[in-house]
């Protein structure tokens, strides 16, 4: 154990929000459940909460940020923006960010949220001078995870490493002028405590320009051409999280072991203009098709335990460069322009005739987004040299209290992309139309929001044979019964083609899944919140006669014993029928780790989670959970495999500043 200690050392973020959320009410999953609460996602570490974590590192300047600047938090709508504006405009510059429950009109859950992601600068926050040390901030965090079961893969020695799953990562900055940060992963059955490593420096003060080496992504438009890999969509927010906000290069921090850019990229302004340039020269995982010497899939897992895995590592050599030019005539108003190029070693094999194939892809797009009163118009146009695909936004202030956006996005079958991450019902932009409404209603009970999405798949997928469609509506209601209690009311309903056999014909049947959730959150005192959830599921299929139903309960708690002992704990009963009607929970986690698992079957699952600061340095964070399912004789599936009906992991992490 000592040795698996010592061998972890690691990455890039500056410990903000690691001691920030110590002492905050707000927490990551606050933001995951309220604003990206229609995510099924099985996945552990998923990197989308870096968008989350990015925001909390580089805050915006409440006092200089522009309606434009504003709009770029996923959680900020025109109405908010233009409130923080006028408010600053007639009483002068903020002097504290709690100064923004001053402001009326913004319904205080939401202030709450947004407060963490605002800064108000300091003087003397300078470029360093002769003599100073180059990096004035330096954070290291370190974390192990590691279960309390063997997987199959372990018994039967498949896995070439141990069951161990570490990350280390060590950060250097300066201000907001110069940040630098490394990453060291592996996961679990991974020989090498290197699999993965990561590395940037950053410079935002060189020459009015902004310079990144080493690993980062781009994020540009509406993600019809060029994106990073995760990003908020249809949520309980139904308004301000449906328009991409443009963050143009953002250095790289998370554990994602292919869908990142590594090479340089250069921002700079001038005048009315911001030019964009990047060149990337990655090596990533695929699957190769030896007869033909060509690439049959992407191997996107970033897992390298087994023999096979192993095959599958580093086999592409993928260059790609591009530019991107913005104009400003005015400060709420943006038009862009977008290319770039990706060359690869080997060719991409056409799994069917919509399919990207070859060797040299181009790409390129044009968008726009103008502020004009209470409206906000946005879109982007892309192209990849075969057909054109489109997404248009509208969002408006129809009065004080109602607002709302509608978007039309219309992506053809052959609009193949290898980094595109728009709006959209299915991963990609392609084969798809769909026209989103959202309303959002502001009411002394509390907000409402509302959203319906109807969408179809023009054409044949790999999974259904002909045509298909469907639509979502959901309806939030957040409001408050007293200054200590918060309820949340969530109804949701997915209407959907999907394939079916009946009769031994293969035709489509028509799926309808019905969520209902109630949540009340607690807070007697500072000390002190508890939260309590009952949702339940219902899925039914037509002609089949399929009518399965679920349920999830739990109970949540968080207990503030002392400044520096911050303690999370919660127990979850559920009751599936099947794994069609599983349920997810964003839970409490280490930082910088992403826990949604589907629950399914029955069972109970329960967890503690101990945040400790020991000096105002180190922080110490541990975990325990724990699954039960009384009748089943394994849990897992493969080689992740685990005998027996309970699976527990135990993590550990350790962050530090100086």
């Amino acid at each position: 154990m000592k040795k698996n200690l010592m061998v972890i050392i690691l990455i890039v973020l500056t410990v903000k929000p690691i001691f920030t959320q110590q002492d905050s009410s707000v927490t990551i999953e606050d933001y995951l459940d309220l604003y990206a609460g229609t995510i099924a996602e099985d996945n552990e570490n998923s990197d989308l909460i870096e968008v989350i974590e990015s925001m909390i590192i580089s805050p915006i300047d409440l006092n200089h940020a522009t309606e434009s600047d504003l709009l770029k938090i996923p959680f900020i709508d025109i109405y908010t923006a233009q409130n923080i504006i006028e408010y600053r405009n007639k009483n002068g510059s903020f002097f504290a960010l709690k100064e923004m429950y001053m402001i009326d009109g913004i319904d205080k859950e939401k202030i709450k949220l947004i407060i963490p992601l605002l800064s108000i600068a300091k003087s003397n926050l300078i470029s360093p001078k002769h003599g100073e040390d180059f990096f004035s901030q330096i954070s290291f965090r370190s974390r192990i995870i590691s279960d309390l079961q063997t997987r199959r893969g372990f018994t039967e020695n498949i896995f070439q490493g141990n069951n161990l799953k570490t990350y280390s990562r060590l950060s250097l900055s300066r201000g907001e002028d110069y940040k630098a940060g490394i990453l060291i992963e592996k996961d679990p059955g991974e020989k090498s405590y290197m699999d993965f490593t990561s590395f940037f420096l950053s410079i935002n003060s060189l020459f009015n320009s902004r310079i990144i080496f080493g690993d980062y992504l781009a994020q540009f438009g509406q993600g019809l051409i060029l994106w990073s890999p995760y990003a908020f969509s249809k949520g309980s927010d139904a308004v301000s999280t449906i328009i991409r906000r443009n963050r143009s290069f953002v250095p790289y921090a998370g554990t994602d072991e292919n869908q990142f850019f590594r090479g340089a990229a250069l921002t700079s302004s001038i005048n009315d203009f911001d030019l964009s340039v990047f060149y990337s020269f990655n090596i990533i995982d695929a699957n190769i098709e030896s007869e033909i010497n060509g690439i049959s899939s992407l191997y996107l897992t970033g897992l390298h335990r087994t023999t096979n895995d192993l095959q599958k590592k580093d086999k592409i050599k993928n260059r790609t460069y591009g530019a991107r030019v913005d104009y400003f005539p005015t400060s709420n108003f943006n038009l862009s322009l977008i290319y770039y190029n990706v060359d690869l070693n080997l060719p991409l094999i056409e799994n069917t005739s919509n399919d990207l194939s070859g060797k040299q892809f181009g790409f390129s797009s044009i968008g726009y987004d103008y502020i004009i009163n209470k409206l906000r118009f946005s879109g982007e146009i892309g192209y990849n040299n075969i057909s054109v695909a489109t997404i248009n936004n509208m969002a408006l202030i129809i009065s004080r209290e109602l607002s709302a956006i509608f978007s039309i996005r219309g992506y053809p079958r052959n609009f193949g992309n290898l980094y595109a991450n728009g709006m959209a019902e299915k991963t990609g932009t392609q084969n798809e139309f769909g026209i989103y409404t959202g309303i959002k209603l502001r009411s002394k009970l509390g907000v409402f929001d509302l959203y319906f999405d109807q969408f179809k798949f023009p054409y044949p997928t790999a999974s259904l044979p002909m045509p298909s469609k469907g639509n979502e509506l959901m309806f939030n209601f957040t409001g408050r019964l007293s200054n200590k209690i918060l309820l949340n009311l969530r109804y949701f309903t997915e209407i959907k083609d999907i394939p079916g056999t009946t009769e031994n014909i293969k035709e489509i049947l028509n799926r309808n899944i019905k969520k209902y959730r109630t949540e009340i959150v607690f807070t007697p005192n500072k000390n002190l919140r508890l939260k309590s959830r009952y949702e339940l599921i219902t899925y039914n299929v037509d002609k089949i006669k399929v009518d399965e139903t679920g349920y999830i309960i739990f109970q949540d708690a968080r207990v503030d014993f002392s400044d520096n002992f911050r303690c999370y704990a919660r127990i979850i009963l559920f009751n599936t029928q099947s794994y069609n009607t599983r349920l997810y929970s964003f839970e409490n986690d280490l930082s910088g780790v992403l826990s949604n698992p589907a629950l399914y079957g029955e069972g109970i699952k329960w967890y503690l989670l101990i945040n400790y600061k020991l000096t105002n340095n180190f922080l110490i964070s541990l975990k325990y959970s724990e699954l039960y399912k009384p009748y089943d004789k394994t849990l897992g599936s493969g080689l992740s495999e685990i005998p027996g009906n309970l699976y527990n992991y135990v993590s550990f992490q350790l962050d530090y500043k100086l």
